[in-house]
């Protein structure tokens, strides 16, 4: 039997993450790929495969074709291996090997989205139960899937999306950092400009979640992406809530 080195990359508006074989994620700006910055990481990753039959690389991206091949050639450049196979992933080939059932009416999707109703589906296995996902990227996405359907979508502004476009859209409301956002909201004065900023900015999340939980009654609520753990401590305490680490890379692995 073949010994496969599988690589999952998923390649985001502003990170790309690289998925060793289910071992290891090395999570990189894409533009740092698509510019060819210098990455110690990155150019290590042929020393994983050495005892492989097989390499495969599996990628899925929401940029330009342009942009997607960079990433793509920087990646086979850095694993120096001749038996390598790279496929890379349209929206509809997903959705055909998620088993969901409208799949002739999803093949618009991203492969993001597609992805995260590839694990929605096949985590539900035979049950009729309902599982959302909902990711945390520059947009925030949601997926509702119930009897092996796709029945409920939203997109809206991720975090760092709102936060930004408040502090350049106005004059003076200043620009609060995503990665410390709950940790600057304990100490802020209530009222305040920040404290307002932030729980409004929260809120709209939780109120989207909420407003899911209160729709569908999930069995699972899955999140996913930069700011999934940000969110998941909102809701400490409800089991039917939970992060995923690289949920889109693994399925990539899964995929191949």
């Amino acid at each position: 039997m073949k010994h496969k080195y599988r690589i999952g990359v998923d390649v985001g508006n502003t990170f790309t993450k690289v998925n060793l074989n289910n071992s290891k994620v090395i999570i990189i700006e894409t533009q740092d790929f698509i510019n060819n910055h210098d990455s110690q990481e990155i150019n290590s990753i042929h020393c994983n495969i050495q005892t492989a039959d097989e390499c495969i690389v599996s990628v899925s991206s929401v940029i330009g074709d342009e942009g997607t091949q960079k990433v793509t050639q920087r990646i086979n450049d850095c694993i120096r291996y001749d038996n390598t196979k790279t496929i890379v992933w349209e929206s509809n080939d997903i959705i055909q090997k998620s088993t969901i059932i409208n799949s002739s009416s999803l093949e618009h999707l991203g492969t993001d989205r597609a992805l995260r109703i590839y694990y929605l589906n096949k985590l539900a296995h035979n049950t009729k139960e309902t599982r959302i996902g909902c990711g945390c990227g520059t947009a925030f996405t949601v997926e509702v899937v119930r009897n092996h359907c796709l029945v409920e979508s939203y997109i809206i502004p991720g975090l760092d999306m709102q936060l930004e476009s408040l502090n350049k859209k106005t004059a003076k409301l200043p620009l609060i950092n995503s990665k410390q956002i709950l940790k600057q909201l304990s100490k802020e004065h209530i009222f305040s400009t920040p404290y307002s900023i932030m729980n409004g900015v929260l809120n709209v999340y939780t109120g989207v979640i909420d407003n899911l939980l209160k729709k569908f009654h999930p069995a699972t609520v899955v999140l996913s992406g930069g700011y999934a753990e940000v969110l998941k401590k909102l809701y400490e305490g409800n089991n039917d809530i939970s992060v995923v680490k690289n949920l889109e890379s693994k399925v990539l692995i899964d995929l191949v």
